[in-house]
Formats: structure tokens, C-alpha cells, sequence
């Protein structure tokens, strides 16, 4: 499918060096897939947008050409495209959406070669194996306005708003709460000052529920002036509020380029634009947060670090509960000369305190354009942008983060490098940070003709034990397993407790709703199930095996499991007929699992040597026992001994396999 990659294709930029923080494991993506490509050297392509619902299975993308504005959908994560739907011959810049539960796909676009202008939309309804797309809908003439719109759909795809300008009157938004059978317009007075009229920018979000939204956008304070404001409305359950300013004010300063992000009630609002102060001496990224649906907003904080330097692009992204807010931005100019740096600075307690920048594109490299998403609890973030080298060769590249920004990844190029031109990078990132994939418009990639595609990369990212938020274990101590991480393990975040790991990663669902049972001893039949849900969250990929072991029952819970665990090679059995699924689990024998588990994750022969006297060279996991005390994954009973004949209780199971899991993620 999309997500998981058919063929390792990773590459990795180099001269990293001071600019990078890292904390993520390497990506592995997909080889670049090419979704559609013009064919001929006089056509042109442009205005690509992606967008994916929660759950990263349906995926959309569209793109506008000279014959009008073009879209396709995948249903199945990517593994198989619709053919392309020409939407509107006279349809031109879009914006696209997926609702969250992937119900509804929305599109709003300008249709600029019909006379006149319009702004209209289109939604689609997935029906389980297509997306039966309604008529295009015109809301309104936009002959004297900006017709470029942006839009918003709730989590389950029965309202949708969309908004424009509209003319020098101000900010006209439609929204339908009927899924699009029907449209109210509202006009949201612009302000005391005059439209700069060439562009405002206009940004909206809105909470999953559709009960609150945000309207962003930038306009001239002067008929014949730069100088430009940010000004923002808010809508709830009284409608929608007067315009007020956001963000810097200063007489004489130029704001623009707003970029919104929303908590999942609606309540947190962040917006982040590019600054310029009065004297003129460097742009700067700023943030502004509201915390009452943004009906007022704090005082601007300057997150880029220096005022030296100009930073542009803005783009901005939170976490559901809104405590982590991350931004990033594109930096024209530094002290060593290296123009078009990606930064990005992250905060932890709802805009409060802000990380320093960190420089996540590679030091040999130009970067523009940056794009973000952030997982439904805020740990994992993508960064996606366009990147080229002195030479002239362009890239999309891509960093991530599993912390919510503390530290990230080295930067990887998903699209094969070429001469010429990439442009128009989006990055989409599922509910649960697991899916990522990337979209983008390659310009001239044959050395000798000029024809223009739209091109997507994917990867699938295992969840790392460090985000853990908790279990609902009742007979589970705080303090349980809190020790260090593997010796081995990546982490910025507390360990935490080992449970939470497993309950996290769907390995360990308990013996009951509330209950682990940490002093019980671990089956085989217990411990396959563990192993074989290991497998599926660290591949994204079902295990599955014929079962090999007469005496396991077609019954068992764990009859799959013990199929799988015997296909990988993990297990062997109690002898080549018999698993002896109801025996508890040994030491000796868990260290095995690991050791084997180890190799599996990755291909990786473990080693290590002996540092326990209780363990005799002829035991069948003499290597393996050397192998997970190598890894941090146990420290014995005792510095000197490890008790190999002991049975493992599931408290003890749960540090075994959470250290496992942090050194291999």
C-alpha cells in the first residue's frame, strides 16, 4: 500500500553539521509515484494540493492546468489511484480537504477563465470503493475582489466553510451545514483601512466539531502603501465577531502572510506571520496565540531568534490539546552566507516558552516554501519543502520530529534530484503520526524536453514508546519499571512507565479493561501475541503464517500469532511439532524472543558478550542473553547473574520489550 514502503529509497542530504538537532530514527521512503504527468512539452502544470484524512487511508490530490482544474483519490492509502477527474474546464488555484473520518472531500477553487470570475466548490463522498463527486456550485461573482480561496471541513464532513474577498466590502465566508446541499454567505467587515487590493492572504481553520472558526488575513493600511496588518474574525455559537488586529502594529511595520492553527475544542488559536518593523532592518517570524477561540490574542512573540536576518513562509501546526505548537519558516540570509535555510521552533505549554531554532534543512542546500503536519497528540511533526543545491539541482525534502519539535531528524530527499524545478511541496501526516506521504510538482525533469508531473513519495513510521500518555491500569504502580532507557535508545522524552509503552503501541491490552496482572507469569501462547502485534506496529503490515504446532487450538487467541512468530523465525517451538502454548515464559527463553525480534526489526546480526556467570555456554540462548544485556535490554537479576531458568512476570515482560522497542525505533 502507499504508506509502506515496496523498496528501501532512502537518501540522505549531507553536511548536516550545526544546523541539526537529531533525535528521529532514519525514514525509509517509497521511490517517487508518479501520479500524473502533462505528456507534452507545451503544457503546463501548477497549484498542487494534497490532503489525507485522519486515518491516512483516503488521499486526495489536484492540480490546475491550461484545461482547468484536475483531481484524483486514493481510498486504500495510496496502493490504488482513480483516474483523473477534470472538475471545471474554467476552474483554476484550488484548495483541497478530506473530512477526518474520510467521509467527504472537499475542493473550492477560483474559476478565473469564466466570465466573470466566481468562486466555486465541489464535494465528493467516498461510498467505501470510489468518491461520487456532486456538481461544481458558483457562490459568488469575484470580478472586484481576490478570487484565490481557502476553506475548512469538520471531522465528520457535514459542515464546510469557505472564504475570499470580496472586493473592498471584506472577507466574504460561505459555509454549509449540510455537507454543501446548501449555502449562507456572511460578509466580515475588512476594517477601518483601505484594501490593498493585489493580495490579502486569507487563512481559516475551524475545531473538528465545526462550532468554532478563525478567518485570518492581511490587509493594506494605506491605498498606496506596503504597509500591511493582519486582522482576524471568529465565529461561534453568536456568529461572527468584528474584525480585530493580531499580531505587531507598530505605524509604519508590514505584517503579512498569516498562517492559522486550532485545538482540537476550538478554544487555542495560533497565528504565525512574517514581521517587518518599522525600520525596515529584517523580517521576522511572530506568533500570537488566542485562548478564547480568537476573540482576543496575546502579545506577538518573536520565535526565530535574531532580527538580523529576513524569515519568510510561515507555516504553523498543534497538537489537539494545544500545549504543543510548532512553526517553521524559511531564512533568506545568515552570517556564512548559506541563504534559504528551513528553521522551526516548537513550544510545549500553549505558546507560553519557545524552543531556539532549529536548522533542519542541510547546510548545503537551499530550502523553500516549508509545509507542516502534526500528529493528533503533537510528538510526531513532518516538515516538507523544496530544496536545491548551488548547481541548480532541485529536491523535495522532508525532516521529522518524535518529540514535538525538540529535536528532529537528518533531512531526506523523497524525490529523485533533478536539474530543473520542484515546487509546490505539501506533506500529510495521519491522526496517529504513523503515515506520512508527500506530494509535489516536478518542472522540466527530462534533461531534454520540458513536461511537467505530479509526483507523491510515502512512508510508514512506527510510534516510538516516549509519547506514551498513560494506561488505565488500576494495579499498576507509577513507580513500576521507571528505570533508564537501553543503552542504546534515542529519546529527548522521560522514560516513563513500560506499560504505558506497550498500551501505546497496542501490544498489551491487559487481562482486562483495568487490570495488567504485573506479578502473573507470561505464557508462550501471551507472549506470541505480544511479539506478532510488535511485528505489525514496527512494518505496518499484517503478520500472518500457517501454523506449524499440533498442539496450539484453532481457538486460541493467539493462534495467528504463533503462525506468525514461527514464519519470522522467532520461535522454533518446544520441539518441531509442539509450541507448549500454556507453559510460562523462562528468562532463558525470553531472551531468545528478543535476540530473534532484534535481527527481525533489523536484519541485523546481535552479539554481545557474556556478563553473567549463571549462564552456561551450552544454553541454547547463550548468544541471545549476550545479545539483549549488549542492547541495554536487561541488566540481569544481578550484576552477575541473570536467573536463566526464572519465569517472567508481565511487569518484567513490559521492560524487556518497551527497552527492545526504544532501540530499535
Amino acid at each position: 500500500m502507499f504508506w509502506k514502503p515496496a523498496t528501501a529509497s532512502i537518501v540522505v542530504t549531507g553536511l548536516v553539521g550545526a544546523f541539526l538537532t537529531a533525535g528521529a530514527s532514519a525514514m525509509t521512503w517509497t521511490e517517487p509515484n508518479e501520479l500524473h504527468s502533462m505528456g507534452n512539452v507545451d503544457d503546463a502544470l501548477w497549484d498542487v494540493e494534497f490532503a489525507s484524512s485522519d486515518n491516512g487511508l483516503h488521499v486526495a490530490a489536484s492540480w490546475a492546468t491550461d484545461d482547468g482544474v484536475h483531481l484524483l483519490w486514493s481510498l486504500d492509502g495510496g496502493e490504488t489511484w482513480s483516474t483523473p477527474e477534470d472538475v471545471d474546464a474554467n476552474g483554476g488555484d484550488s484548495e483541497l480537504y478530506w473530512s477526518a473520518d474520510g467521509s467527504t472531500l472537499f475542493m473550492s477553487y477560483s474559476r478565473e477563465d469564466s466570465e466573470p470570475n466566481q468562486i466555486a466548490v465541489v464535494v465528493g463522498t467516498a461510498n467505501g470503493s470510489s468518491v461520487v463527486l456532486g456538481d461544481p456550485e458558483y457562490l459568488a461573482d469575484c470580478s472586484d475582489g481576490e478570487c484565490d480561496t481557502e476553506g475548512a471541513v469538520s471531522a465528520d464532513g457535514s459542515k464546510l466553510l469557505v472564504t475570499w474577498m470580496s472586493s473592498g466590502d471584506g472577507i466574504s465566508v460561505a459555509e454549509s451545514d449540510d455537507g454543501g446541499t446548501t449555502w449562507n454567505t456572511t460578509v466580515i467587515a475588512a476594517g477601518p483601512e483601505a484594501f490593498d487590493d493585489s493580495e490579502i492572504d486569507a487563512q481559516v481553520v475551524m475545531s473538528p466539531n465545526g462550532a468554532h472558526a478563525v478567518v485570518a488575513w492581511e490587509r493594506g493600511i494605506e491605498e498606496d502603501s506596503s504597509d500591511e496588518v493582519i486582522y482576524v474574525a471568529a465565529r461561534n455559537a453568536e456568529g461572527w465577531s468584528d474584525p480585530i488586529r493580531a499580531g505587531s502594529n507598530a505605524d509604519g511595520s508590514d505584517s503579512d502572510d498569516p498562517r492559522l492553527a486550532m485545538s482540537e475544542d476550538g478554544q487555542r488559536v495560533a497565528i504565525a506571520y512574517e514581521y517587518e518593523p518599522p525600520d525596515g532592518e529584517g523580517e521576522r517570524a511572530e506568533v500570537a496565540i488566542s485562548e478564547d477561540g480568537g476573540l482576543t490574542w496575546s502579545s506577538p512573540v518573536s520565535v526565530e531568534g535574531s532580527e538580523a536576518f529576513d524569515d519568510d513562509d510561515p507555516a504553523i501546526a498543534m497538537s489537539d490539546d494545544g500545549m504543543t505548537i510548532v512553526a517553521t519558516f524559511e531564512r533568506d540570509h545568515d552570517s556564512n552566507d548559506l541563504t534559504y535555510l528551513i528553521g522551526a521552533v516548537a513550544s510545549h505549554d500553549g505558546g507560553e516558552t519557545w524552543t531556539s531554532p532549529r536548522w533542519v534543512s542541510a547546510g548545503n542546500l537551499e530550502g523553500r516554501d516549508p509545509t507542516i503536519a502534526i500528529s493528533n497528540d503533537g510528538h510526531r511533526v513532518m516538515i516538507a519543502w523544496e530544496s536545491f543545491d548551488h548547481a541548480g539541482a532541485w529536491s523535495a525534502q522532508v525532516v521529522r520530529s518524535d518529540d514535538g519539535g525538540k529535536s528532529w531528524s537528518d533531512p531526506v530527499s523523497v524525490s529523485k534530484q533533478h536539474a530543473d524545478k520542484v515546487d509546490g511541496t505539501k506533506v500529510v501526516l495521519s491522526g496517529d503520526g504513523r503515515t506520512s506521504a508527500v506530494a509535489w510538482h516536478l518542472d522540466d525533469y527530462e534533461s531534454d524536453e520540458t513536461i511537467e508531473a505530479l509526483e507523491t513519495a510515502s512512508t510508514y513510521m512506527p510510534l516510538r514508546c516516549e509519547a506514551a500518555n498513560g494506561h488505565p491500569f488500576t494495579d499498576v504502580s507509577a513507580a513500576s519499571y521507571l528505570g533508564s532507557l537501553s543503552v542504546n535508545s534515542r529519546s529527548t522524552f522521560p522514560v516513563g512507565n513500560h506499560v504505558d509503552c506497550l498500551y501505546r503501541l497496542g501490544v498489551s491490552k491487559g487481562t482486562s479493561a483495568t487490570t495488567f496482572s504485573p506479578d502473573d507469569y507470561v505464557t508462550r501462547e501471551q507472549m506470541a501475541a505480544f511479539l506478532a502485534r510488535m511485528h505489525v506496529e514496527f512494518n505496518g503490515e499484517t503478520c500472518t503464517g500457517p501454523q506449524p504446532f499440533g498442539d496450539v487450538a484453532v481457538t486460541s487467541f493467539a493462534y495467528d500469532a504463533i503462525g506468525c512468530i514461527a514464519e519470522l523465525g522467532v520461535t522454533t517451538g518446544t520441539s518441531a511439532i509442539t509450541f507448549s502454548p500454556a507453559d510460562y515464559v523462562t528468562r532463558e527463553q525470553m531472551a531468545a524472543f528478543l535476540a530473534r525480534m532484534y535481527e527481525e526489526f533489523t536484519g541485523e546480526t546481535c552479539t554481545g558478550p557474556q556478563p553473567f556467570g549463571d549462564v552456561a555456554v551450552t544454553s541454547f540462548a547463550y548468544d541471545a542473553i549476550g545479545c539483549v544485556a549488549e542492547l541495554g535490554v536487561t541488566t540481569g537479576t544481578s550484576a552477575i547473574t541473570f536467573s536463566p531458568a526464572d519465569y517472567v512476570t508481565r511487569e518484567q515482560m513490559a521492560a524487556f520489550l518497551a527497552r527492545l522497542w526504544r532501540t530499535v525505533t
